[in-house]
């Protein structure tokens, strides 16, 4: 886990994120130098907010539960005054649209960065979030994910799409001579029937 790195991005303002580490070592070495806080788990947001509030605010009121999540994420800006949080989570991965809405919510002010990891692939929807994050070891992500194996499905894809599109020639020539075909039978029965109205047999 290389700590220097990381701590190099959160002074840059950049938040950070590991594939399947323990992000303790990281949290213990940190926050001897920022305020930070440790949340385990992401959701349920509301409560996590909470408990970020309770970790660094001086007033420990009991009645934030009564606050909605807007309110609550006003609420720790205001108690962080001018201070940076690091606000660290495990599995990033398990993040749903809404809660990964609430922390992005979060990310837009300066002086709030996120330090996480996941074990998992990102779904889509979590993606736009994902990608403001510095991802530290990279190389061991890769290996993991076999990002740099060669895709065999591809292949595949790409020799069906072949042979669809040569079916597809091959019908489309048949349907051109099929209707050439119909079209010479009809333009020879016009002029059969043309002859035989111009001859008086009908």
């Amino acid at each position: 886990m290389n700590l220097i790195h990381a701590e190099l991005c959160i002074k840059d303002g950049k938040n950070v994120i590991y594939y399947n580490k323990d992000l303790s070592q990281c949290y213990k070495n940190l926050k001897q130098n920022f305020t930070c806080v440790y949340l385990d788990e992401p959701v349920p947001v509301k409560s996590r907010l909470i408990n970020a509030i309770l970790a660094i605010s001086k007033d420990q009121t009991p009645t934030l539960s009564r606050f909605t999540i807007i309110e609550l994420i006003k609420i720790l800006v205001t108690e962080l005054e001018n201070r940076r949080l690091i606000i660290f989570f495990n599995h990033f991965d398990r993040l749903t649209p809404r809660s990964a809405h609430v922390y992005q919510q979060l990310n837009s002010y300066k002086n709030i960065i996120f330090v996480c990891n996941f074990n998992q692939d990102i779904t889509p929807d979590l993606y736009p979030f994902f990608k403001t994050f510095e991802l530290m070891n990279k190389e061991e992500y890769r290996l993991a994910s076999g990002e740099n194996e060669i895709n065999i499905t591809y292949a595949a894809y790409a020799l069906i799409s072949g042979t669809c599109f040569f079916i597809y020639l091959k019908a489309a020539s048949y349907m051109l001579i099929a209707t050439m075909l119909i079209g010479g039978v009809w333009f020879a029965l016009i002029i059969y029937r043309t002859l035989i109205y111009a001859g008086g047999r009908i």
